[in-house]
């Protein structure tokens, strides 16, 4: 007998408003935990077409995130920058209120902060270690249930970045479309991060509204409710939304009109007048992320601290068909995740970027496959 999937929106309150997130579960305890992370300026809507054709034997407890600034999710305050670290912090704390996880030792916390290196920093002492290995093995006694990570692009590396700051939480993580975090040398890195910040700057004048001017949790709380645009705010037609989403996604893949519309269902409001219009609800101060994980220092130390397994899902005709740099650098990069790793496989398909989106039925008979037994999975002949 089937199981019925309940499909439901829910709020995480945080002090800037509140983070939006779709849910699909089943009426079932023994669900296996499931957290997906979107791309870049997508939001949780790009999983649609995929989360119905997901299954799994125990049944499937699956929360998609709008991360921060995008979908329904509130931006974050006036003046502040977006970047990898701040959003991953959003997701712990999302975590931490689906009682997903366990709190951090508190003798960690307290003043157990190790004793001096030399060269300076601390080292965790082998007691505090223990402490936070038994806090992720288990809780009142019982067995810490772990969740698995799904994540497109940017949550595929933002993914990975918690996967790293808490290894013991995470029991698998698929990657689409994204195999590393790009780390250029260290100096190209500084002048990137010199523009970024110009860019940020110029994107968010001190004395102007923003181009993509912070929306009420009010105004968030439904697409459905039309409301008056404020000045400054873009106002545009449904359809021209739609075309314009498709062409903006179009240098990585294809999107269909179905496709774009479950973005925008949850990247756009409704406004009164005129009829049939609406107005973007993404943060434009997304274009101007700083990210930590481009160090190569902390990238390679990433890399010795994930240790669940790992699938990674890669289009023929994604982010890297055009890389053949990045293409002859696969056994290097093979070697890193192998390191550590429970077991990493990685299956190339016929699909593009937004293979989750545009071949939804494929990429979910690959993970549910991989996700039944991971060390049993086999990778298909391109």
């Amino acid at each position: 007998m089937s199981r019925r999937i309940i499909v439901d929106e829910l709020e995480f309150e945080v002090p800037y408003g509140k983070l939006a997130a779709k849910t699909w579960h089943e009426e079932t305890d023994e669900s296996k935990r499931v957290l997906l992370l979107h791309g870049w300026m997508d939001n949780a809507g790009s999983f649609d077409n995929m989360v119905p054709r997901l299954k799994h034997k125990d049944g499937l407890y699956i929360v998609a995130l709008d991360l921060p600034g995008h979908g329904k999710s509130s931006q974050l305050p006036p003046g502040s920058s977006y970047s990898d670290l701040n959003i991953v912090m959003e997701i712990r704390r999302c975590l931490t209120e689906l009682k997903w996880i366990q709190p951090v030792p508190k003798k960690l916390v307290n003043g157990d902060h190790g004793s001096p290196k030399p060269g300076g920093g601390r080292m965790i002492s082998s007691a505090s270690q223990n402490s936070i290995a038994s806090m992720n093995d288990s809780s009142g006694g019982k067995t810490h249930k772990k969740f698995t990570i799904i994540g497109h692009s940017l949550g595929a590396g933002l993914g990975l970045f918690y996967t790293s700051l808490y290894p013991n939480d995470v029991e698998e993580i698929v990657l689409l479309d994204f195999i590393k975090a790009r780390t250029p040398p260290v100096n190209e890195l500084l002048q990137d991060t010199a523009e970024t910040i110009d860019q940020f700057i110029e994107t968010v004048p001190s004395q102007s509204p923003f181009s993509s001017p912070v929306l009420s949790k009010t105004t968030l709380s439904s697409n459905s409710q039309n409301r008056q645009a404020d000045k400054g705010q873009v106002v545009v037609s449904q359809e021209a939304a739609i075309v314009a989403t498709i062409e903006a996604h179009r240098q990585l893949g294809i999107l269909t009109r179905e496709d774009a519309t479950c973005l925008l269902k949850r990247s756009t409001v409704a406004v009164s007048t005129p009829p049939n219009c609406v107005i973007y609800s993404r943060d434009l101060r997304l274009q101007s992320m700083l990210n930590l994980r481009e160090n190569i220092e902390i990238h390679n130390v990433m890399f010795n601290r994930i240790c669940c397994h790992i699938l990674i899902i890669v289009g023929k005709r994604g982010m890297y068909s055009q890389d053949e740099l990045f293409r002859d650098k696969m056994d290097e990069v093979e070697r890193y995740y192998r390191e550590r790793a429970k077991s990493l496989h990685i299956q190339w398909t016929d699909g593009d970027h937004y293979l989750h989106m545009n071949r939804p039925q494929e990429t979910a008979e690959v993970i549910n496959q991989y996700l039944e037994d991971p060390t049993a999975f086999k990778v298909k002949a391109d």
